[in-house]
């Protein structure tokens, strides 16, 4: 199961290409698909700036299971590949981004990037003596 993260604005795109939508966001009033609540901010987070923002949203991840995580996406999706869908655009700060991060880090072999730009990007991590978001390496 490969997993992308994208936005509403291009799921019939998503759709054509096979990849199972799954909202990360609050709420989605016209959407009828499915949402994966733990990867949603708290409400109070949202009219924070990033800087604010940011530390917040990590902690909350944290806190999270990551096998359950991929246990539960592979769940919904029955082993299809999956989009992760908020609201929005790539060049936006968004909270599916901070995702993207956690997914990486709790399963290194995992490349997760936004669908579309993936063929702009390095196809190996490079190797970082910096330490991550989460304190590895």
């Amino acid at each position: 199961m490969r997993i992308f993260t994208g936005y509403f604005g291009r799921l019939r795109e998503y759709k054509e290409a096979g990849l199972f939508p799954i909202a990360i966001c609050i709420t989605a009033k016209f959407w009828k698909g499915f949402f994966y609540k733990d990867f949603a901010p708290k409400s109070s987070y949202l009219k924070l700036e990033p800087e604010k923002y940011e530390p917040l949203f990590k902690k909350d991840l944290q806190k999270l299971s990551p096998n359950k995580v991929f246990r539960d996406l592979q769940n919904i999706s029955a082993g299809k590949d999956i989009v992760l869908l908020c609201y929005e655009t790539p060049d936006k700060f968004c909270h599916r981004h901070l995702v993207a991060k956690y997914l990486e880090w709790a399963d290194p072999r995992l490349t997760v990037m936004e669908y579309g730009v993936e063929d702009i990007l390095p196809k190996e991590k490079p190797k970082s003596t910096q330490i991550d978001l989460f304190g590895n390496l």
